[in-house]
């Protein structure tokens, strides 16, 4: 992993896979974590990121994790969560020592066979939902507080 220079990156984009349970909650739990920097989260099958990734070499399959810098930087997979990690006020420390010449092939090593598993994963901790069942719930919760319009 490059060190990114704090002084010169503001913002993080976070390409994510809105269909895996598991990503869906970590993109959750990372909004919710004082930062550094702005991150910004993009659900990989959205059109902004078929456009935008288009001009980078193709994903190595579908869901990975991509983190684009506002200065440029490009990270995937494991440098990609090292970069989300950098960008939490609680985790940066973390995520330097990770990134370590020692710990890299371990984490690097760890990180794929997640990924790789992620869905099966989600299954197994209960995290099946999905961005599109997060809004399909948002939306029966309005529905369901609304006011009945015929009275």
């Amino acid at each position: 992993m490059c060190r990114p220079i704090a002084h010169s990156i503001e913002a993080l984009t976070v390409f994510y896979d809105e269909t895996c349970g598991f990503c869906v909650r970590s993109r959750r739990w990372l909004q919710n974590q004082a930062r550094h920097v702005q991150l910004r989260f993009v659900a990989m099958s959205s059109g902004e990121a078929r456009e935008y990734l288009a001009a980078l070499k193709p994903p190595k399959g579908s869901g990975e994790l991509i983190v684009v810098s506002d200065v440029g930087g490009v990270y995937r997979g494991t440098d990609a969560m090292l970069m989300c990690l950098w960008a939490l006020q609680d985790y940066q420390r973390w995520a330097t020592r990770l990134a370590r010449p020692a710990l890299r092939p371990l984490v690097r090593r760890a990180f794929e066979i997640f990924c790789g598993h992620r869905h099966a994963v989600s299954r197994l901790l209960g995290l099946e939902e999905t961005e599109g069942d997060l809004e399909e719930a948002m939306t029966q919760m309005s529905s369901a507080h609304r006011p009945d319009e015929r009275q």
